[in-house]
């Protein structure tokens, strides 16, 4: 298809001169080397690994001397696919009329990777650029590469057909995971952007939405994503600090890609003029049997138009990055690239761990192009402020058929409160999908962001994350709440590390939550006045259709196993997934670890059905029930007191505080404590005595009436016992 010969015609020259009857003497070591291994059934099958491609490149150096047709011996160093091709590969599979890989093993290769390329590059540069992709990329195991050279049976008589159900390539850019073009050396003009194919291959690779990464000669590689043990675990935890920063910031020459801003599908070249005739009827929209018609100019060229912009527009976005690490100089040329590609509907871009700053950003607001349908933009980077987002804010409320928004600004801690407040009152309402990161920001509240989700009436997904923000109580948390769409399915919250986060705001999280939602996330890790209140809710008020759950509960001190069982045993059944993480609590390590998993959760509670104080749960006292004990659960009067500094307040022994009371005139603890520690300890001299049966006698008063003045809004299993009672009730 590249070099002149099309299947069906006659055969090169130098090829014929191999047939049966006037085989090479010089090339007779040819079929030795390569044995003919087996049939592998689809082109997608036909992958090629790096150590099969070292084999067909040693020969080729090797022998390339002896080689025939050329004015003077070739060297390894002169050595393209063309002469590949034309003096081994089809050679070698002419008797058995198969593909180069077929020569080197029998068993199906799956693309993993899907190489692009031109033809005319060196060999060795090629071989080179193959080796340190991967060794950028780490794959764990050794992967194949999808090269047309070697995957596609070049000697059937059918011609190709780039659109036609057996088209090879286009099977395996299905197949394949990740796509890489092969820009040649950095010191010679970049032909790829020239070549019709290999642009018809690019726009695919676009239209399927594969990960384009790129590579250059000298080795280098500008990529999007990792599969080393890096990107796994960022895979596992998006946008971590664990993020290979140092690929990231390698440089990359960006002027291989610049001609790529001004590629033309019209004016590329083939070496055939039936692939530039076929590739071009298809990329204007028509079928192979259609015949011209007067109205086929008109829309031909719309879509060449729109072709060439969805391709220069990608370019640019791979370009992006580096001229802002860089510092490369005018980057508006890239944002109207962008604008001009008006047929797009999804942006993703991760900036993280850049030089990226408000200035960048509002040029990047302002070319998001008007029929955007998805939005995603990552900044882990501290050079994001107010200004920015007010620039994207500004430029959301013109989208007006945007679906999905996902806006990562974790630990850009200059995003103030104004620019969170706009982008709360810009959010387009047609949104289904929403999430936000505002991990660490500067915010004061976030009444603005909860007003514009509260107009999002098609609201299908949300995620929040305002953790490490110390305004954040439970009264900012009951305000977002409230504005909970009635159809919210999936619902994520991250408030880890919010020191003023208690748990009645949990309790006005819950009372909140939609009845049909399908997923819920919470993320309370940190939360020091996270108690087992909070946990008594989740497991009396969680939504009874839920089918995934992921709660973090992670060094949450005051949570025991008393609520933890509780949670377990009251599990919604609709359950598929659950993931309950209790690491740095006071639970027991049998619980946490049975938390993890909904099998594990299941085991531990027919093993505590089987026997039962298993575990060893502390089991309610008689005489507590009786409300005589001297034995006080302090976490039960968290909110009694409003003198409440710290957790540490209530976790001093009991003796510390008559200790306390007897040194000094005043105790040292709230209202409510010194309430309990009259009831508890004898006469403190006469003043005391007269105050402890004056209280006493209210106490005998208040269980009197305990029955009509029961908790309204706590757990029915809760109103049993008058003792207990809620934050509202105090």
């Amino acid at each position: 298809r590249i070099f002149g010969w099309r299947p069906g015609s006659s055969l090169p020259m130098t090829v014929q001169a191999w047939g049966p009857d006037r085989e090479l003497e010089e090339h007779k070591g040819v079929r030795d080397t390569f044995p003919f291994c087996g049939y592998i059934d689809g082109a997608e099958r036909r992958a090629i690994r790096a150590a099969q491609l070292k084999r067909f490149v040693d020969f080729a150096a090797v022998n390339c001397s002896s080689w025939p047709g050329h004015p003077s011996p070739l060297s390894a160093s002169q050595l393209n696919f063309y002469h590949l091709n034309e003096h081994l590969i089809l050679p070698a599979t002419l008797d058995h009329r198969c593909s180069g890989v077929e020569l080197v093993t029998k068993t199906r290769q799956d693309a993993v990777v899907f190489v692009s390329h031109w033809w005319g590059d060196k060999l060795e540069d090629f071989a080179h650029c193959i080796n340190h992709y991967t060794t950028a990329k780490g794959f764990k195991q050794e992967v194949c590469y999808w090269i047309f050279a070697f995957a596609h049976r070049q000697h059937l008589s059918r011609s190709f057909h780039p659109e036609a159900p057996e088209a090879s390539f286009l099977a395996a850019l299905s197949l394949a995971e990740t796509f890489l073009l092969m820009l040649g050396s950095d010191d010679k003009r970049c032909n790829v952007f020239s070549r019709t194919w290999c642009l018809f291959e690019v726009g695919k690779a676009v239209e399927l939405k594969k990960v384009l990464d790129f590579a250059v000669h000298p080795p280098n590689v500008l990529v999007e994503t990792f599969f080393d043990q890096v990107g796994q675990m960022e895979k596992k935890t998006p946008r971590s600090e664990a993020r290979s920063v140092a690929m990231r910031e390698n440089p990359f020459p960006v002027k291989v890609i610049e001609p790529g801003l001004q590629l033309d599908i019209e004016e590329s070249q083939t070496s055939n003029k039936e692939d530039y005739d076929r590739i071009l009827q298809n990329v204007a929209g028509f079928e192979p049997s259609h015949m011209p018609e007067p109205g086929d100019v008109r829309t031909s060229q719309e879509n060449f138009r729109k072709f060439n912009c969805r391709l220069r527009a990608e370019m640019a976005l791979a370009m992006w990055y580096q001229v802002v690490q860089q510092s490369l100089p005018d980057p508006k040329r890239l944002a109207r690239a962008i604008l001009a590609d008006d047929s797009r509907t999804t942006l993703n871009k991760n900036f993280s761990h850049s030089k990226f700053s408000d200035y960048h950003l509002a040029q990047l607001a302002a070319a998001l192009p008007s029929n955007l349908r998805h939005l995603q933009l990552s900044f882990w980077c501290g050079q994001i402020g107010t200004p920015g987002i007010r620039a994207v804010s500004k430029s959301l409320s013109q989208l007006k058929h945007l679906e999905t928004l996902m806006l990562d600004c974790q630990m850009c801690s200059q995003i103030g409160q104004t620019g969170v407040d706009a982008l709360g009152l810009c959010l387009p309402a047609t949104i289904t999908v929403l999430r936000l990161n505002f991990h660490a920001a500067n915010l004061r509240n976030i009444n603005g962001l909860a007003k514009g989700i509260s107009n999002l009436k098609n609201l299908r997904a949300l995620s929040i994350d305002v953790g490490g923000i110390e305004n954040m109580d439970h009264r900012q948390v009951g305000t977002l709440a409230e504005s909970f769409p009635p159809r919210l399915m999936n619902l994520h919250l991250g408030l880890r590390g919010c020191p003023y986060f208690t748990s009645s705001g949990v309790q006005l999280l819950v009372l909140s939550l939609p009845a049909e939602m399908s997923m819920l996330s919470l993320n309370f890790s940190v939360c020091d006045q996270i108690n087992n209140d909070a946990v008594r809710w989740l497991a009396f008020k969680m939504p009874c259709l839920l089918k995934v759950l992921w709660i973090d509960l992670s060094d949450c001190v005051q949570v025991d196993d008393t609520s933890a069982i509780l949670l377990l045993q009251r599990l919604p059944p609709t359950l598929k997934g659950v993931k309950i993480k209790l690491t740095g609590t006071r639970v027991s390590q049998p619980i946490q670890r049975a938390g993890r998993k909904l099998e594990t959760i299941r085991r531990l509670l027919e093993s505590q059905e089987r026997k039962p104080g298993l575990l060893g749960l502390r089991q309610k006292s008689p005489m507590r029930s009786a409300g005589t004990t001297n034995t006080i659960d302090m976490a039960e009067f968290k909110f009694a007191s409003p003198t409440y500094a710290s957790q540490t307040h209530f976790a001093q022994p009991m003796e510390q505080y008559r200790a306390a009371a007897s040194a000094f005139a005043k105790p040292c603890a709230g209202s409510s404590i010194r309430f309990l520690l009259s009831v508890t300890q004898g006469s403190q001299g006469s003043e005391n005595a007269k105050n402890s049966k004056g209280l006493l006698a209210m106490s005998k008063a208040d269980s009197v009436t305990s029955a009509s003045n029961r908790c309204k809004t706590a757990p029915a299993a809760w109103k049993k016992d008058s003792v207990k009672r809620c934050a509202t009730c105090f």
